[in-house]
């Protein structure tokens, strides 16, 4: 699957949308389907976008996309890998924690005071 993935994005440059929509929307729609399924290796930035005629700029941005969305998952140094989702869903945002009420003040520095 690995050398193939480059056949699975096909870049339409007369289209109304980016090519980083068009690699993002066509990738996911691969893991989606099952075409790359959990565990699967992607080609390392560089090898993805010489073989679709762009910038590495583009296929960095498109990948940490999809890691944000919960598609793939990065190890430095090993690569980047079609994440476990078992729901076949991007997932949700994190929601931040609820922030507690900031420490009164211990000394007063309001000039004048």
């Amino acid at each position: 699957m690995f050398h193939e993935i480059d056949k699975l994005v096909t870049l339409d440059r007369d289209a109304g949308c980016s090519l980083r929509d068009q690699i993002v929307e066509q990738l996911t729609a691969a893991m989606r389907d099952g075409v790359l399924a959990a565990g699967d290796p992607l080609p390392s930035t560089r090898s993805l976008a010489a073989a679709l005629g762009v910038a590495r700029t583009t296929v960095v941005a498109c990948y940490l996309r999809l890691e944000g969305e919960g598609w793939l998952h990065s190890n430095h140094g090993s690569g980047t890998f079609v994440a476990d989702r078992p729901d076949g869903r991007a997932a949700a945002p994190p929601v931040a924690p609820p922030r507690a009420d900031p420490p009164a003040p211990v000394f007063d520095l309001v000039p004048g005071n």
